[in-house]
């Protein structure tokens, strides 16, 4: 599991320090950490999850990754995604210890992507 969430960081990681060679490679860190790994409930909730459905590819990751047998999920994609029930639209969040967390999977794409829209908009804020 811990590997899997270094790959993830990893990603963000390598992205942004291409895009801004010029900044210490310790900043940067510290952004993706803070929004991925340290404060993820202050920059993810059930709202940006809902307005960005987009980012699902409906591969059923999240019945993976709970470890639930879905009648909705065929082994491929859920054929249920627009009503399947509330804990599975929350994904990828994830409630620890009544903390909001994002599930730091790289195989999901929304996870991903939800990251990148959020990252992307805290380094575009100290870019400015």
């Amino acid at each position: 599991m811990a590997e899997n969430h270094l790959k993830f960081c990893k990603i963000f990681l390598d992205k942004y320090s291409r895009k801004y060679p010029e900044w210490d490679i310790d900043l940067i860190s510290d952004l993706i950490s803070e929004a991925l790994l340290e404060a993820p409930n202050v920059f993810f909730n059930f709202e940006l999850v809902q307005d960005n459905q987009d980012f699902c590819k409906q591969c059923g990751m999240c019945c993976k990754s709970m470890n639930v047998q879905c009648e909705y999920f065929d082994g491929k994609h859920c054929e249920e995604h627009s009503t399947r029930p509330y804990y599975c639209r929350e994904f990828p969040l994830r409630e620890i210890d009544d903390d909001i967390t994002l599930v730091l999977d790289s195989g999901c794409n929304f996870a991903l992507k939800l990251a990148e829209k959020v990252l992307d908009e805290r380094f575009n804020f100290y870019d400015e």
